[in-house]
């Protein structure tokens, strides 16, 4: 009877540790557009001040140039601008002699390189993945797609989009990650400034709605399951209407095509005009011009076709546009080399794979992806990240399955031995004090 016990007991335990861990590691990405990694030291949040101190914390240093799509492309393949091809919001391109606009979602523009939610999917065992409005999120990958990926729709409330990411989690069987984009504090960075009270209240707002998203976690009992990392695509400057450089006073407008103008210029001058375009261009203050071939390569920028054969920055605070008709009253812009402190994002990780209470040291934000991929517990696709530089910010691994099976064995081995060697012991003291009594002489 005990020995039947200590088998049901055995069987127990190897029947838990195989069925340990059924659900995949979890994971949330948030993009809070435009979120300067100091906003967090201007403006007193709980949320997330809560999350930075008992995770991890960090500014990360993005890719130039310091665009919208380009870094969230960026962050979601681990591939610099060059390489996954989004150079701009707007770009052109001389193969397929098309531009590309933000609401541009022709898979072909998206498909040199491979987004983590085709990355999770393709790698199996259950793993699902979900994108809410992330720049290419709708897009088929080589005719791959999220499980769950609705077209962008900037009207989607913020409360519900967490809500969203809430159902996907919920569902059976559940996505293992999600992907969700919040286009502020970017909006309001651009409209009011970055040190604008408008930028301090869309920061409140976007803490209430984390707060939210902590709150029903922990409802379900998921919150200390879940790895949410916290990120953005770039920082916000301080610009307003009187930097601007206005290129009609250098080159004639019949001489070139604007693709597109702001804080970088992208030109490509009409056939023989390039020298001329370069050399007056050059003359202008507050610009610094190239000819393609001449951007510097540590930005890792220059090789893609859609790069235009001039390309124009400008000095930070300033901005560039055609004519004075073009002139406008934002207050905010970004774009800028990502050397200035000023363009880098924040990132705050949060979750059973992270440390708590650590400041990481500036990283590159292509090294997102890796971080994500290690969480994911799946193979990367061809990046230009690097672990090593976030693995510090990592807990020590938890053991596998495959060695808690192995420690069960030993574990479960140790205790049939015991067991078995109880049974014989006892066996033998009830033997032992049977023949005492029979050997004994009743008439002594």
């Amino acid at each position: 009877m005990v020995l039947s016990k200590g088998y049901i007991f055995v069987l127990f335990l190897l029947t838990s540790v195989i069925g340990h861990e059924e659900r995949e590691p979890t994971l949330i990405l948030i993009s809070f557009d435009g979120f300067r990694w100091d906003y967090l030291q201007k403006v007193n949040t709980t949320t997330l001040a809560w999350l930075a101190k008992h995770g991890v914390s960090a500014a990360v240093v993005n890719n130039f140039v310091t665009r919208t799509f380009p870094n969230h492309y960026s962050i979601v393949t681990g591939r610099y601008e060059e390489n996954h091809g989004i150079i701009n919001n707007v770009m052109w391109d001389p193969v397929y002699n098309e531009t590309f606009v933000p609401s541009t979602v022709d898979p072909k523009w998206f498909n040199a390189s491979e987004a983590v939610w085709i990355t999770n999917q393709k790698q199996g065992g259950g793993r699902l993945s979900a994108v809410i409005n992330w720049v290419g999120g709708s897009v088929p990958f080589h005719g791959r797609s999220a499980d769950f990926s609705p077209p962008y729709n900037k009207s989607i409330s913020f409360k519900t989009r967490i809500d969203m990411v809430l159902q996907q989690l919920d569902r059976d069987p559940p996505v293992n990650f999600v992907a969700v984009y919040f286009h502020e504090p970017d909006a309001s960075g651009h409209k009011y400034g970055p040190n604008s009270k408008e930028v301090a209240e869309a920061i409140l707002h976007l803490d209430q709605i984390t707060g939210y998203l902590v709150q029903e976690l922990k409802k379900r009992h998921l919150f200390d399951q879940v790895n949410i990392i916290l990120t953005s695509d770039h920082g916000m400057a301080e610009v307003d209407s009187n930097r601007l450089v206005y290129l009609d006073d250098y080159i004639s407008s019949d001489k070139y095509t604007l693709v597109d103008s702001a804080v970088n210029s992208f030109i490509i001058p009409h056939q023989g005009e390039e020298e001329n375009i370069y050399k007056n261009l050059s003359q202008a203050p507050h610009l610094t011009v190239f000819h393609k071939k001449d951007i510097p390569v540590y930005w890792h920028y220059a090789n893609n076709r859609r790069v235009t054969p001039i390309f124009v920055t400008s000095d930070f605070g300033y901005r560039i546009v055609r004519n004075i008709k073009d002139k406008d009253f934002e207050h905010g812009d970004h774009g800028y080399n990502n050397s200035i402190k000023e363009m880098h994002p924040f990132f705050i990780a949060h979750g059973p794979a992270f440390k708590q209470g650590y400041q990481s040291k500036p990283f590159s934000i292509v090294d997102i992806y890796s971080l994500m991929c290690h969480i994911l517990d799946i193979t990367p696709a061809p990046n230009d990240g690097n672990f090593a530089a976030v693995s510090q910010m990592m807990r020590q691994s938890k053991p596998s399955n495959y060695v808690l099976f192995i420690v069960a064995i030993v574990v479960a081995t140790l205790i049939l031995v015991i067991m078995i060697s109880g049974l014989i012991s006892n066996f033998r003291k009830r033997s032992y004090q049977f023949s005492r009594i029979h050997d004994q002489d009743p008439y002594s």
